[in-house]
């Protein structure tokens, strides 16, 4: 795990922009989960996708807002990113073709942008969270780290480091 603090030029909302820049709408699905006392606030579970990413940056906002005041304490983000190869796995009725995964795992509280490697990713997304028992392993989901994939995005800009 690496903490960030965040700043004006370096936080949440524009580490979004700057995957959105780098991947392509097309290619994106976001999903969010905001944390109250360790505990999930279901009504607010979002998902951004092609048909609208348009909204997330105000969305983004609005949380930003919640995480301040204290509202919530914690915004879970799963990053997917589609690839263009394919794996075919099996269905009740046969096979079917889907695309290629890479997925992150992010933590956003209030002073910091909280990363995770892919041994952490793996565990988090692997995990029942009302049971904590392993999930199955989903075929063509490559586990990555959002540690590298921020510094690849912000290089050579440590000074925000903690």
């Amino acid at each position: 795990m690496k903490r960030i603090r965040q700043t004006t030029k370096n936080n949440w909302i524009d580490l979004i922009k700057k995957i959105r820049e780098r991947f392509g709408d097309k290619n994106l699905f976001f999903s969010f989960s905001p944390f109250k006392k360790g505990k999930l606030v279901s009504r607010n579970q979002s998902t951004f996708a092609h048909d609208n990413i348009e909204h997330i940056e105000n969305w983004c906002m609005l949380m930003q807002t919640k995480i301040v005041s204290s509202r919530i304490d914690a915004m879970i983000m799963i990053l997917r990113i589609f690839l263009p190869d394919k794996v075919t796995i099996d269905i009740s009725n046969g096979k079917i073709e889907i695309p290629r995964k890479d997925i992150y795992h992010f933590s956003f509280v209030t002073n910091e942008i909280v990363l995770f490697d892919e041994l952490e990713t793996y565990e988090s997304q692997n995990t029942d969270a009302l049971t904590g028992l392993p999930l199955e392993h989903e075929q063509g989901l490559v586990y990555r780290s959002s540690i590298e994939l921020y510094d690849s995005i912000y290089r050579g800009n440590d000074e925000n480091e903690k």
